[in-house]
């Protein structure tokens, strides 16, 4: 958290990490092109610690709905005091983390209208989608790994020539 122009604390829980969202300047291009790929250099790597408190923090919520199913505490049922408390179908059962909190959500904007999004998951290039032409796009990130770059490029082949 940054406040009085320090840094307090960042990443404090190892279990969790904040979640930012990027948006690159519009880049101008003369002609108007297609980008048919595109490539994000990113860590997608969870360190030990990481890993650790994920796993138990997924065990905790995993020990708790049993209890709870166990001591039949669910609040599941219509006819229930707390009718109206949860929503149909709900209960009390929290949901179950993911072992994996690394994040990470591409968006590719042409002409301010969003043309593509998709979740990155690793380094890997991958394909963009085609049958347009523009001078104005931008770039959107959202998620909690540290990107270090992102290329975009008509083809596939043109991601190795960058």
């Amino acid at each position: 958290m940054a406040a009085d122009r320090k840094i307090h604390e960042w990443e404090g829980d190892a279990g969790t990490k904040l979640v930012y969202e990027w948006r690159s300047k519009k880049f101008v291009t003369a002609p108007p092109m297609n980008y048919g790929a595109a490539k994000i250099d990113a860590d997608f790597d969870m360190t030990e610690a990481e890993s650790a408190a994920t796993q138990v923090a997924h065990d905790a919520i995993i020990a708790a709905n049993a209890g709870l199913m166990a001591g039949n505490r669910m609040n599941d049922g219509l006819g229930d005091v707390c009718l109206g408390e949860f929503a149909i179908s709900g209960d009390e059962t929290g949901p179950v983390p993911p072992l994996a909190i690394d994040s990470l959500q591409f968006q590719l904007w042409v002409d301010g209208v969003l043309k593509y999004a998709r979740q990155v998951r690793n380094n890997r290039a991958f394909r963009l989608p085609g049958g347009y032409k523009s001078d104005n796009v931008e770039v959107v990130l959202s998620g909690n790994v540290k990107v270090s770059g992102v290329v975009l490029a008509e083809t596939m082949d043109g991601l190795k020539r960058a």
